[in-house]
């Protein structure tokens, strides 16, 4: 898990190096799977002001598709 999350920051940085180690690293598949379902769930808490507390549920889900 420290792993993913250093990756995660590294990212946010936008660490040239980070980018070339995930796309040599053929197991990163399931770390960017947790990503898109993280930024999911954060995009369905976001619309809570929006569309109310039974907005995150299909927000988390329309983004998740999308």
């Amino acid at each position: 898990m420290a792993s993913l999350v250093n990756r995660m920051i590294r990212a946010a940085k936008l660490d040239v190096s980070l980018y070339e180690e995930v796309e040599a690293d053929k197991s990163a598949l399931g770390q960017a799977a947790v990503v898109v379902l993280l930024s999911s769930v954060a995009a369905g808490i976001g619309a809570v002001d929006e569309l109310g507390a039974g907005g995150i549920v299909t927000t988390a889900l329309l983004s998740l598709v999308a």
